[in-house]
């Protein structure tokens, strides 16, 4: 999230990539994927994938 926050403030995507170890194409996926959700709300999301592969692993 706190990359995300660094663009959204109007950091160039690469010089963030290149300062967490990450490429650009991971920033944007996650990006399209959490852009507009809080901290909490991304928090959950991650608890309810884990909880669903858990369950499909069954």
């Amino acid at each position: 999230m706190r990359i995300l926050q660094e663009i959204s403030q109007g950091k160039v995507v690469a010089e963030v990539a290149r300062q967490y170890g990450v490429s650009e194409n991971t920033i944007y996926r996650w990006k399209s994927r959490y852009g507009d959700m809080t901290s909490a709300e991304a928090q959950r999301v991650r608890e309810l994938e884990a909880e669903n592969a858990r369950l499909n692993g069954c």
